[in-house]
């Protein structure tokens, strides 16, 4: 499976208009600039991870919907850890990403 950044732009764009929303809109309500939601959904540019979860929460995106589907992970540590971080809040996601950094940078 490969997932580009034009694949992930077209995908919100079609869900960005299901939920009947502008690129302002859509800015607004995740924090970020409509250009740089025009240039994600161009496929110019993707949005950092906390972005992309706030994108895909707002526009009721389910990672299966981009070909993701966590179930066919073979490793049951990643599974556990993507559902985890999928259904964390923007703390926790910050907590968890710092501590990881800081957790590979001792490794």
């Amino acid at each position: 499976m490969h997932i580009d950044k034009r694949f992930i732009g077209q995908k919100i764009k079609e869900y960005r208009k299901k939920e009947k929303l502008s690129q302002a809109e859509l800015a607004e309500k995740v924090g970020l600039s409509d250009k740089h939601i025009g240039r994600i959904e161009a496929g110019k540019y993707f949005p950092n991870f906390i972005n992309f979860l706030n994108i895909l929460q707002v526009l009721k995106i389910n990672l299966s919907d981009l070909g993701l589907n966590i179930d066919q992970v073979n490793n049951q540590n990643k599974v556990e850890l993507l559902k985890l971080i999928y259904t964390s809040s923007d703390k926790e996601i910050n907590l968890y990403l710092k501590l990881i950094k800081t957790l590979k940078e001792e490794i």
